[in-house]
């Protein structure tokens, strides 16, 4: 079956001269046949591998696809606004993955930090700004409405009043752009 024949030719010395030769020749078993006359042996080697197989899987999910999982499971929940997922991870793998983890949720506790500060930035410049423009647009609807009626005197006091809140505005523009452009 394996289509190849193998000789081996020895020399019989006898009194120190080559008193005839062996020759044999044989043809090797087909390895199909051996291995399955050997199938026990091919069978434990199979479930050796198999075994270890899995038990490197297993070792892998629990030290760095589990953690890794928790983790981008964490981003999506705080990108999602959720406050409570900035918390450590309940198994961390490695010394590596727990410093990622680490150093993830330390960004994230800032991001959340500097999200907070400038919410309430944003509140107090929305707050400051409308006393100006409310105080602009009643004036500018009093000149329209009763502006031929009024004294020159009148008019002179609410184009001052609409030039001074228009002063503040610019000075809170400016004011809150150096406040958004500091660091935190």
């Amino acid at each position: 079956g394996a289509k190849v024949r193998v000789f081996v030719a020895l020399p019989v010395v006898a009194r120190g001269r080559v008193a005839g030769v062996v020759y044999v020749s044989r043809t090797p078993n087909n390895i199909v046949k051996h291995l399955y006359g050997e199938r026990g042996k091919v069978a434990l080697s199979a479930l050796s591998v198999l075994a270890v197989t899995l038990l490197i899987g297993y070792v892998f999910w629990r030290v760095i696809s589990r953690p890794m999982t928790e983790l981008l499971e964490r981003t999506r929940r705080i990108a999602d606004g959720d406050v409570s997922a900035i918390r450590p991870l309940n198994h961390h793998g490695t010394r590596e993955m727990a410093s990622l983890a680490s150093g993830h949720l330390e960004m994230a506790r800032k991001l959340q930090a500097r999200s907070d500060t400038v919410r309430t930035f944003a509140t107090h410049v929305s707050h400051e700004l409308k006393s100006p423009l409310t105080s602009i647009q009643g004036a500018a609807e009093l000149l329209r409405d009763c502006g031929e009626e009024m004294s020159p005197e009148e008019r002179r006091k609410f184009h001052a009043n609409i030039a001074a809140d228009s002063d503040r505005l610019n000075l809170l523009a400016i004011w809150s752009a150096r406040r958004v452009l500091r660091p935190v």
